[in-house]
């Protein structure tokens, strides 16, 4: 193999690499699962994880209706996220009561940042909401 091969297997082979272990200079961030789950009169605990803390993390956590309504069904929410370290925060969207009688209804959380340094691993997630009634 001559020394012009060689060179180009190991370029490809640190390409390679380099894309599989990502950019190490990026915070890691995302919903700690797919679904949430709380029932009416109480509150879902929805949580953000951070698997690599590079820098501050700064974003917003919105809501989008599913079947559940803003509002009448959870409390419509956007919340300012500013993280400064590699722990778990943890957030509680609160879900008022009705006398309705209602099958399950969902809604979804969305995570969101403009900051180019944090890779969003999972950015939005369902919540579902039990009926008391």
């Amino acid at each position: 193999m001559s020394l012009k091969q060689k060179a180009l297997n190991l370029l490809m082979f640190i390409l390679v690499f380099a894309l599989s272990e990502g950019n190490q200079n990026h915070s890691k961030i995302g919903f700690d699962h797919n679904f949430y789950y709380g029932s009416e009169g109480e509150s879902a605990e929805i949580c953000l994880v951070i698997e690599r803390y590079v820098q501050r993390i700064t974003g917003v956590i919105t809501t989008a209706d599913g079947t559940a309504r803003r509002g009448v069904d959870y409390i419509n929410t956007v919340l300012a996220i500013l993280i400064n370290s590699s722990e778990p925060v943890c957030y509680n969207i609160n879900l008022p009561d009705d006398d309705d009688s209602e099958v399950l209804e969902t809604f979804t959380v969305v995570f969101k940042t403009n900051d180019t340094n944090v890779q969003i691993l999972h950015s939005n997630a369902t919540v579902t909401i039990t009926d008391d009634d």
